[in-house]
């Protein structure tokens, strides 16, 4: 069959996921799955070797040897273990929900999709945005961009008012949480800054719940540590997320709870629910607080907003509304929480400069690199361009050793990119030789969440923002390489530009401060996969069986 010429927008989500594409009238539209639901949840389950099952029938399953769930919240991680039966990485067991979607979206459409736009928490960081790439490329998917959720929502939204707003956007997923600030016009969708926990969302409600229910199951039947069988904790999950669900629209919800031959009754009302979580919903708005606070030092017009957009399948618990309406004195809206995402992505995907080549007759779409802020297409088939603007969510420095003035060495972070500058953005700094005849200089690239107000002292003199901070043990993101070409002496200055482009990416480039002439930097991310890596897991994914 042949490739598509359609985009789709990919949210993959932490418990669930959903593709979405753009229909004949211009609408987005989501994609129904193979059992006609609107989402898919992003679980896996190995059958054998060489098949698994993905979503429902995964999720139900209680062999939790074979299963894996919330991989997202896995990327990136490199210390991560598999407790499967088959361990394999997170972006490969990513790749199994992506295929699955694309499966049932090919299905669906009698299509053969090739070019999507996949989504990830505005919080992620580049190794969790590489390795969400390397997911779809081993999926055999041309990833055109990978886009922040939240701005994702906001695109879905933005360009169906045209009036001006200024939007917050509270996107509480089942495993990750994002706010972001948005100032939305005719021309722009522009973020005016971001936060979030890649590691909070609806799944740590559940898991308070899951906590709450072996308690009272040892307390009416004097059977404890029923957690460490992992048959009955998956059990529990289900039961959990079965009364997180009825507690939205109920008041009380009753758990039948088994181990091992032994059953109990167990009632959960709303309002212990509440209390139980109350504690997680309040980092949400701790964190919300921050990115206002945030978004005002940069311009004081954010000081105020005029709309708040409750985003995520977790904003359909009722305690969350009550929160951001009682912090914020608004009345939040929810909005779409389930679809939004995936809906913004097909419409950026949508990217009327990347399919100019179209009419041209040309093959395919290239990937999206908005270094030139482009433009998108409108719903409705209208071509109401708006500009998109991102910022980082992380800092990036480059570490270097100095050497002092007594002749000890001493390593420092020069810090050029922060939180919320406006991306694509660059940054340049000057790093020099410590020794004579260096013929290469070893720095390490590094991601933290370091402010333009953090400080450090080196021999007596304190340094503020952009120029240093002393290395506090950080493990670094990136090792860098520069290659000098020949011997140098001491003292010898080479200029480095880190360039955080608009997917999140960071390019590092060097050159001879003297002479001008650019230098071969080799830059290791650790834990990304490698090319050989991605093309043997693709490999094995092409003959992996896959079905619902």
């Amino acid at each position: 069959m042949e490739e598509s010429k359609k985009v789709y927008g990919i949210d993959l989500g932490t418990t669930y996921s959903c593709i979405a594409t753009i229909d004949e009238y211009g609408q987005p539209i989501v994609l129904k799955n193979s059992l006609g639901s609107d989402v898919t949840p992003s679980v896996v389950y190995y059958e054998s070797e060489n098949k698994v099952i993905v979503g429902e029938t995964a999720k139900d399953e209680v062999d939790s040897s074979r299963v894996v769930s919330f991989i997202k919240r896995e990327m990136g991680n490199d210390h991560f273990e598999s407790k499967c039966i088959f361990p394999e990485n997170p972006p490969t067991v990513s790749a199994y929900i992506l295929g699955q979607l694309v499966k049932d979206a090919n299905d669906a459409t009698m299509d053969n999709i090739k070019d999507v736009v996949i989504t990830c928490p505005a919080y992620f960081g580049l190794k969790e945005r590489l390795q969400t790439e390397k997911a779809g490329e081993i999926a055999g998917l041309n990833v055109l961009s990978i886009i922040n959720e939240p701005t994702a929502a906001a695109i879905s939204y933005g360009l169906k008012t045209q009036e001006e707003k200024i939007i917050l956007v509270y996107d509480l997923g089942g495993g990750t949480f994002d706010v972001t600030l948005i100032d939305v016009t005719n021309s722009k969708i522009k973020v005016a800054a971001t936060g979030g926990d890649s590691r909070l969302g609806g799944a740590d409600w559940d898991k308070e719940i899951v906590k709450y229910l072996a308690e009272q199951f040892e307390e009416e039947t004097g059977v404890s540590d029923i957690l460490s069988d992992p048959d009955t904790k998956l059990h529990l999950y289900i039961q959990a997320e079965k009364a997180k669900k009825q507690l939205s629209s109920k008041e009380i919800y009753k758990a039948t709870v088994m181990h091992d031959g032994t059953a109990a009754k167990i009632e959960i009302t709303r309002e212990k629910f509440e209390s139980l979580t109350s504690n997680l919903l309040g980092r949400t708005i701790s964190i919300m607080r921050d990115v206002l606070e945030a978004a005002k030092e940069k311009d004081s017009k954010y000081a105020h907003f005029d709309e708040v957009l409750l985003v995520g399948g977790s904003c359909y618990m009722p305690q969350v509304k009550i929160a951001v309406d009682t912090a914020l004195g608004c009345n939040a809206k929810l909005f779409d929480p389930n679809q939004a995402i995936a809906k913004g992505a097909a419409m950026y995907a949508m990217n009327e400069k990347e399919y100019e080549m179209e009419e041209e007759l040309t093959d395919r779409p290239k990937p999206i690199d908005n270094d030139d802020n482009s433009t998108i297409i409108g719903v409705g088939g209208s071509k109401k361009k708006k500009e998109i603007v991102n910022v980082s969510s992380k800092t990036y420095g480059i570490s270097s050793v100095i050497r002092k003035k007594d002749n000890t060495y001493e390593e420092v972070i020069s810090n050029m990119i922060f939180e919320q500058d406006e991306v694509p953005i660059s940054a340049s700094s000057t790093f020099s030789s410590v020794e004579d005849g260096q013929s290469e200089m070893l720095l390490e690239l590094f991601e933290t969440s370091t402010t333009r107000n953090d400080s450090v002292t080196v021999e007596g003199k304190e340094y503020k923002g952009r120029i240093e901070r002393k290395y506090g043990g950080d493990e670094a993101l990136c090792g860098l390489t520069i290659d000098f070409g020949g011997s140098f002496p001491e003292g010898y200055p080479i200029d480095v530009t880190v360039t955080l482009n608009a997917k999140g990416i960071v390019v590092i480039t060097a050159k001879d401060n003297r002479t001008g002439k650019e230098m071969f930097v080799e830059a290791k991310v650790k834990g990304i996969l490698s090319d050989e890596e991605v093309k043997k897991a693709a490999a094995k994914f092409a003959q992996m069986e896959i079905d619902s």
